[in-house]
């Protein structure tokens, strides 16, 4: 079976509803067959998962390339497992 491969953007946390990086935690200790790394330009990813502190969603995604596109905000943070869950089927 074929590694997902996820990015991982953050925003700058200017607004930070919840800790994000506790969630950030939260969700790779879950997902321990999902390979995890700081987003970065060079590489293609099948999921880029964008962690933003509040509902503004600021982080800037251009020129991240992957297949799927995951925004966690403040709004749905409780469920961001069950979001990831569901895209992932669909890779």
């Amino acid at each position: 079976m074929k590694v997902i491969e996820v990015g991982v953007k953050f925003c700058g946390g200017c607004q930070s509803r919840y800790e994000r990086g506790s969630l950030y935690e939260k969700i790779r200790d879950e997902l321990t067959d999902v390979s995890f790394e700081y987003a970065n330009f060079d590489k293609v990813y099948d999921i880029l998962l964008v962690i933003s502190g509040c509902p503004i969603k600021c982080a800037d995604i251009k020129g991240y390339k992957s297949k799927i596109i995951i925004n966690i905000d403040s709004q749905n943070y409780k469920n961001s497992l069950k979001i990831i869950k569901e895209n992932i089927k669909h890779l």
